[in-house]
């Protein structure tokens, strides 16, 4: 799902009128933080990841057409389960989104 063609329903591509540059931006955290542990793979585990980043999405009623919101990617790798740190995670999080 990550390698796929844009269909222009998407990703939103930011044009600068004064010069032929283009900024696609992020439409998701999930490819980035896969990135990561791809090149992270060699290092010892466990592998925490943890990001908050903005993304853009289309939005027909706004004016310029489209809208970023915040969201939130954690990822864990390691030998074990690591249900503890999961629990720490979800517990410090939720309280702070109001959950």
């Amino acid at each position: 799902m990550l390698n796929r063609k844009d269909d222009k329903s998407t990703a939103v591509v930011i044009g600068n009128p004064r010069s032929a540059d283009f900024e696609v931006v992020r439409s998701s955290l999930m490819a980035g933080i896969l990135k990561t542990t791809a090149h992270s793979k060699d290092h010892p585990k466990p592998i925490k990841i943890f990001e908050v980043g903005d993304v853009t999405v289309f939005d027909e009623l706004k004016d310029v057409g489209a809208t970023n919101h915040r969201q939130l990617a954690a990822l864990y790798c390691g030998a074990t389960s690591g249900f503890e740190v999961k629990l720490c995670f979800l517990n410090i999080i939720f309280p702070n989104m109001k959950i």
